[in-house]
């Protein structure tokens, strides 16, 4: 069996909010992210560990969501021994590469990858030309995509690579030149992740005719939600949502939609029973293939959120001060139904998050992220 390639797009602040291939709301501003949506596996609830791009990264790379009040590579255990990606798929022979256009050492990324054992990080200073920088963060994405697929070339297959874009961020700078092209508002951001879906969209067109590209899978994740304005997404359950996509130009198994509840703390447990890793490691997360019921924890703003399937529905809790402050079934998007009176159901998805909360807890405090 030859083993896949995997490249992890991570995209800055794409909110489901503006797919509307998974939103159904048909206003279309990802136009090439729904084309591909079309041809892939798509998890229609899938929801952020963390509100910011810093707790994208352990709960992607290492199945490590935010599950208290700091950022976990701002606190004292960012130093904690974890599992990763990275290391994990070293031992079935990947070379590894991390590029993200931004400044080095912007949100101590260089620092994670580092600790998540990635064999290359590749960030502005790589880049080394900034004719192309935004002004305040960092490369932009078309250039910065494009050039990152050139690097690919010099990796050993099969190879793991994860591309962190950043041209979707605020201030929403877009390159002087397609001011006129992407400039159908309403807002900025608008704008901002119409360019970028175009610069995902160019970045396709070149790989698609590199001698790996066959032999690849493609996830393709959001970090975290924007802002918004809009009732539903401005909500908890909204405010939380985003894209989870699976890509393979010639494997057909990645085709369809699944409606369970998975989070970014799902992929690295995915990619290990994708491959059939069989070696013990540790992980919050699970594959988003197991039969089991499907969740996603994360601690925003003073509270819990946490996602679950319950029996064939599907809910929110939110827990502060020892409280729970609300049940709301996912189909009750603007969250007017509140269902915590109900014992049996509060209690259910209490349990779990609070088992959650104390596995957490624990190997932190007792530096047990790994299998060893």
């Amino acid at each position: 069996l030859i083993k896949p390639n995997v490249v992890i797009l991570l995209v800055e602040s794409f909110s489901v909010e503006y797919i509307s291939a998974i939103n159904g709301t048909g206003v279309v501003y990802t136009p090439f992210l729904d084309s591909l949506i079309d041809q892939s596996l798509v998890f229609t609830n899938c929801y952020a560990n963390g509100k910011k791009s810093i707790d994208a990264m352990p709960s992607i790379i290492s199945s490590i969501p935010k599950l208290m009040e700091i950022e976990y590579l701002t606190s004292q255990y960012a130093s904690n021994k974890i599992e990763s990606i990275p290391k994990l798929l070293s031992k079935q022979g990947y070379e590894s590469a991390f590029f993200h256009g931004a400044t080095n050492g912007s949100m101590s990324f260089d620092v994670f990858c580092e600790l998540a054992g990635f064999n290359h990080y590749y960030g502005r200073n790589e880049y080394n030309n900034d004719a192309h920088y935004d002004g305040t963060w960092g490369i932009y994405d078309e250039e910065f995509l494009s050039w990152s697929a050139t690097q690919f070339e010099k990796l050993k297959q099969p190879f793991f690579s994860t591309i962190f874009t950043i041209s979707s961020h605020p201030p929403y700078s877009i390159p002087e030149r397609y001011k006129t092209k992407f400039n159908q508002g309403p807002e900025e951001m608008h704008n901002a992740v119409r360019y970028a879906d175009f610069a995902l969209q160019q970045f396709f067109e070149k790989v698609k005719t590199a001698s790996w590209y066959a032999n690849t899978l493609f996830i393709i994740v959001a970090d975290h939600t924007p802002a918004s304005g809009t009732d539903i997404y401005f909500k908890d359950m909204g405010n939380m949502h985003i894209p989870l996509v699976f890509f393979h130009p010639t494997n057909s198994t990645f085709k369809g939609r699944i409606d369970k509840v998975v989070g970014q703390e799902d992929v690295m447990p995915t990619l290990m029973d994708l491959l059939g890793y069989n070696e013990p490691f540790f992980a919050f997360g699970q594959s988003v293939f197991d039969s089991a019921p499907g969740y996603s924890a994360s601690y925003i703003g003073n509270k819990f959120i946490y996602f679950a399937d319950v029996g064939a529905e599907k809910f929110m809790l939110t827990y502060q001060d020892e409280n729970i402050t609300g049940i709301f079934n996912l189909k009750d998007q603007l969250q007017i139904t509140n269902l915590m009176s109900d014992k049996n159901l509060s209690e259910a998805l209490l349990n779990k998050l609070k088992a959650m909360i104390q596995t957490y807890n624990k190997a932190l405090i007792t530096n047990k992220m790994t299998a060893e």
